[in-house]
């Protein structure tokens, strides 16, 4: 085992960002690197004056990072100070031309780096999705419904995770939520397990539906209906991301570092 590969398998891995065959790795020890998709990571483009690393953001030609010392850019070779600096952004999501940062009890809003509006009292902010074309927010004191002045509770329960396509799927602590118009969720408790990432594939007619817990990843092939089966047992899994290969995400764990999952493995 390399060196870094070992210190990857030890740190725990908050978010993974691929595209073509690189990925960056938002972890509790800096930001790791790959150019070669998963074969070799290195320190090459971590320079960053932050510890932890939560959250990846791409958009257009630019990757930004919510740290615990505010949000970051990256320039091509390091990382430069973008705005918020001293606060921890757990989440990260573009909506229009405005940058959504989601802090420890509060929602940043940001146009060029510059703050120009906020939501305070929100709980921790876990997690940005876009549903609907709504922006959403997933926090410890529920999901709220975000524009640019207002912000509206639309499920009652803390909520871990966030995932969109035809539905909503929502991780908790004690499984997933699901819902197709922010009315009416539907639960699976899997166990009564905490959920803390959860990733939906639009697949036919029906979502694949993936959830990864403390003790393994829970797999559903009718939109979150049921979940017969778990994989990856005995896997602390904290991130589930999109890969560039279709049939397979990536999986970020705690003790195992990023794992490369097909729906063929077992």
């Amino acid at each position: 085992m390399r060196g870094n590969d070992l210190i990857i398998a030890t740190t725990l891995i908050n978010d993974a960002l691929a595209f073509g065959k690189n990925i960056f790795l938002a972890t509790d020890s800096g930001i790791y690197f790959s150019s070669d998709y998963g074969e070799n990571f290195d320190y090459s483009h971590s320079v960053i004056s932050a510890t932890k690393i939560y959250k990846f953001e791409k958009y257009e030609d630019k990757i930004f990072a919510g740290t615990d010392n505010g949000v970051f850019v990256f320039n091509g070779k390091d990382w430069d100070d973008f705005a918020l600096q001293g606060e921890d952004i757990y989440a990260l999501k573009f909506f229009g031309d405005f940058l959504f940062c989601g802090g420890e009890n509060e929602i940043f809003v940001l146009q060029n780096g510059e703050t120009v509006n906020g939501f305070e009292n929100t709980g921790r902010v876990q997690v940005f999705s876009i549903f609907t074309e709504k922006l959403l927010a997933g926090t410890s004191k529920g999901l709220f419904e975000i524009t640019r002045s207002h912000m509206e509770r639309v499920f009652e329960e803390p909520v871990l995770s966030l995932s969109s396509s035809e539905n909503l799927y929502l991780g908790l602590h004690s499984g997933v939520a699901v819902s197709s118009d922010l009315k009416n969720f539907q639960k699976a408790l899997l166990g009564g397990e905490i959920i803390r990432a959860v990733l939906s594939v639009p697949h036919s007619k029906e979502d694949i539906v993936f959830a990864g817990s403390d003790s393994g990843l829970w797999v559903s092939f009718d939109s979150g209906k049921t979940f017969p089966e778990k994989k990856l047992k005995n896997v602390h899994i904290f991130s589930l991301s999109p890969s560039e290969i279709q049939g397979e995400i990536l999986v970020g764990s705690w003790g195992r570092g990023l794992i490369k999952y097909s729906l063929g493995r077992t």
